[in-house]
C-alpha cells in the first residue's frame, strides 16, 4: 500500500507528499523491506501451486507424491517464517 501511495505521489510530481511520507521511519522501513517481502511471497505462492500440483498428479506413486507434498509444504512454511520475521521485526500489522 505505502509504496503504491509513494508511487502514485511521484507520478502526480507530488514531491513534497513524497518526503513528507518519508519522514517517518516507519514508512522508510517498510518501502525498504517491500522487495523483500514481495519476493517471498511469490516464493510462497510458487510452493503451494507446486504442492497442489503434485498432489494432484495421479501418476506419481502415493508415497512418492506425499513426501514431495511435505517437502514443498515444509519449505513454504520455512519462506512464512521468514516472512513473519521480517513483518515482526519492522512490528507491521498482520
Amino acid at each position: 500500500e505505502l509504496v503504491g501511495e509513494m508511487n502514485r505521489y511521484k507520478k502526480a510530481g507530488n514531491r513534497e507528499a513524497a518526503l513528507e511520507m518519508l519522514k517517518d521511519e516507519r514508512v522508510k522501513k517498510l518501502i525498504g523491506a517491500e522487495p523483500a517481502l514481495r519476493q517471498i511471497q511469490n516464493q510462497m505462492a510458487t510452493l503451494k501451486k507446486q504442492a497442489d500440483l503434485v498432489a494432484e498428479n495421479q501418476n506419481i506413486d502415493p508415497e512418492v507424491r506425499r513426501q514431495r507434498v511435505n517437502k514443498l509444504m515444509d519449505n513454504y512454511d520455512q519462506a512464512a517464517k521468514r516472512f513473519y520475521k521480517i513483518v515482526d521485526k519492522l512490528d507491521i500489522e498482520r
